[in-house]
C-alpha cells in the first residue's frame, strides 16, 4: 500500500483533510525540483502505531514542502522523514505525539529541516535527528517533552557534519540524552534553551571534531552526568550565563585527551553530585564562570600535560563550596589567574570553602614530560585549612638511577604571585618533594619543586 497522498507537482496545496491508518500520509511521489514550492496545511494524521505507519517522507524532490497546522499521532514508523538528498522541509505550528522511531529525520545528504513553534510529547526513540551528511535542522520556539524507549534522545546529531541549530527550546523529560553530537565535525549549538529531567549524560559528544555550543542555556535534573565529551577534536563551550546544575554524577567529564572544554561568559555550574569538571588528559578553560556547591572537587584534573599547550586554565572565576577541594590535580599543567592577566582591575579568581584544599597540585610521573607548569596569581583563597599544596612524589614506577638517568624526577615548576590565602588549619602555601637519603648527605632528589614564592599574603 503506498501513501495516502502524492504531491509531486510543484504549486500543490493540500488542505482540511484527514488521513487515517496508512503506511505513509504525505509523501512527494516522484517528486519535483528547486524552486517548486507545496504547501500543505491543516492536516490530520494518525495510526494505531503499527510498525508500517509513517506521516510524512519527501524522498525525491529538493523543492520546498511547507507544513503548517499539521498534527501527526500514534504513528509506529516515525513521523516526518526527509531522505531526499537536499530535500527542503519547513514544518510550523503542527504536533507530533506518541511517535515510534524518530519524530522528524533528515536523513538525505544536505537535507534541510526548519522547525518552528511545534510540540513533540511521547517520541519513543528519538526526537528529531540529522543523520544525512550534511544535513541541517534548525529547530525554534518549540517543546519536546517525554521522549522515551531505548534511545530517548531529544536532540541527535550523526550525520558527517551534520548540524542542528536550537533556539528558545524547551525539552524535558527524556530517557536519554538532550543532546548528542555523533556525527564527524556534527555541530549542535544551543541557544536560550533549556534542558531539564534527563538520562544520563545530558548532553554527550563522541564525534571526532564534533561540537556543542550552550548560549544562554541551561541543563538541570540530570540523572547521572550533565556533559560527557569523549572524541579527539571534539568541543563544548558553555557561555553567555549557561548553566548546569542539579546532577547525581560529576558536572563534566572531558575524557578525549584531544578534546577541548570551554566554560565562559558567567556560566555557572552547581549543585554537583560529585567533580565539578572531570579532565582526562584534556585541556579546559574556565573563565569569568562560576562553579558552586559540588559534593567532589570543583576541578579535577589528570595528565593535562600531552602537548606543549595542554592546561588546565581558571581565569576571574570563583569556585565555592567543593566538598573535596577547589582545584586537584596529578601530573597537569595549571593556570589560575585573573581574568586579564595584563589588567589589575579586571575580575581576580576566587577559591573558597573547599574542604581541605584550595589547590592541591601533585606530580608522580616522569611522564613525558617530567615537568609540570603551575601557576597561582591574584588569587584570593579561604575558608581552607591549606591554601595551595604543592607535592612532588617520587615515580615508583620509574625510580633513579635505574630506567632513567639520575636526576629525572617528578617535577612541578610553581609559581606563586600577588594571592591572597586564608589557611584555618595549616599552612597557606605548602611545598613538599622527595630526597634518598641512603646514598649519603644530602641525598638525591627523588622528586623536584622549582618555586618562585613573592607578593603573597597569608594568614590564619
Amino acid at each position: 500500500v503506498g501513501a495516502a497522498v502524492n504531491v509531486d507537482q510543484s504549486g500543490t496545496t493540500v488542505d482540511h483533510i484527514e488521513i487515517v491508518n496508512s503506511t505513509v500520509g504525505i509523501s512527494d511521489g516522484a517528486g519535483f525540483s528547486a524552486p517548486g514550492v507545496a504547501n500543505i496545511t491543516d492536516v490530520i494524521i494518525r495510526g494505531t502505531n503499527g510498525p508500517f505507519e509513517r506521516g510524512v517522507e519527501i524522498a525525491n524532490s529538493d523543492g520546498q514542502f511547507r507544513f503548517d497546522n499539521v498534527r501527526l499521532s500514534n504513528l509506529g514508523n516515525d513521523g516526518f522523514v526527509v531522505s531526499a538528498a537536499d530535500g527542503d522541509v519547513v514544518i510550523t505550528n503542527s504536533s507530533l505525539t506518541d511517535v515510534n522511531g524518530i519524530g522528524i529525520a533528515a536523513t538525505g545528504n544536505a537535507a534541510q529541516i526548519s522547525v518552528a513553534s511545534t510540540t513533540l510529547t511521547r517520541i519513543d526513540g528519538t526526537a528529531i535527528e540529522a543523520s544525512g551528511d550534511d544535513s541541517v535542522i534548525t529547530v525554534s520556539a518549540t517543546t519536546i517533552s517525554d521522549t522515551r524507549g531505548v534511545d530517548g534522545d531529544a536532540i541527535v546529531a550523526s550525520g558527517d557534519r551534520a548540524r542542528i541549530d536550537i533556539g528558545t527550546t524547551a525539552t524535558t523529560t527524556m530517557t536519554g540524552q538532550g543532546i548528542v553530537a555523533s556525527g564527524t565535525d556534527s555541530v549542535v549549538t544551543a541557544t536560550d534553551s533549556t534542558i531539564t529531567d534527563t538520562g544520563s549524560p545530558a548532553v554527550l559528544v563522541e564525534g571526532t571534531g564534533a561540537t556543542v555550543y550552550l548560549d544562554n542555556t541551561d541543563i538541570s535534573d540530570v540523572a547521572g552526568t550533565g556533559i560527557v565529551i569523549n572524541a579527539p577534536d571534539a568541543v563544548v563551550q558553555m557561555t553567555n550565563g549557561s548553566t548546569l546544575s542539579d546532577t547525581t554524577l560529576n558536572g563534566i567529564d572531558v575524557l578525549d585527551a584531544d578534546a577541548e572544554l570551554f566554560v565562559l561568559g558567567r556560566s555557572i555550574i552547581r549543585d554537583i553530585g560529585a567533580d565539578g569538571i572531570f579532565t582526562d588528559g584534556a585541556t579546559i578553560l574556565v573563565q569569568d564562570s562560576n562553579i558552586q556547591t559540588v559534593v567532589g572537587a570543583g576541578i579535577r584534573a589528570v595528565g593535562v600535560s600531552g602537548a606543549a599547550d595542554s592546561v588546565v586554565a581558571v581565569q576571574g572565576s570563583s569556585i565555592a563550596n567543593a566538598l573535596d577541594g577547589g582545584i586537584v590535580t596529578l601530573n597537569s599543567n595549571l593556570r589560575v589567574e585573573r581574568l586579564d592577566a595584563s589588567n589589575p582591575l579586571s575580575r581576580v579568581t576566587t577559591i573558597t570553602n573547599t574542604g581541605l584544599f584550595g589547590i592541591q597540585a601533585v606530580a608522580d610521573s616522569i611522564g613525558p614530560p617530567n615537568e609540570y607548569q603551575v601557576l597561582v596569581s591574584n588569587t584570593t583563597i579561604g575558608a581552607v585549612s591549606v591554601g595551595i599544596s604543592i607535592e612532588a612524589s617520587p615515580d615508583v614506577l620509574n625510580p633513579p638511577p635505574g630506567l632513567v638517568p639520575p636526576g629525572i624526577v617528578p617535577t612541578i615548576n610553581f609559581t606563586a604571585l600577588n594571592n591572597t590565602i586564608t589557611a584555618t588549619n595549616g599552612p597557606g602555601i605548602s611545598v613538599n618533594a622527595v630526597f634518598d637519603a641512603s646514598i649519603g648527605f644530602p641525598g638525591g632528589p627523588l622528586s623536584r619543586v622549582n618555586a618562585l614564592i613573592e607578593g603573597n599574603r597569608v594568614q590564619g
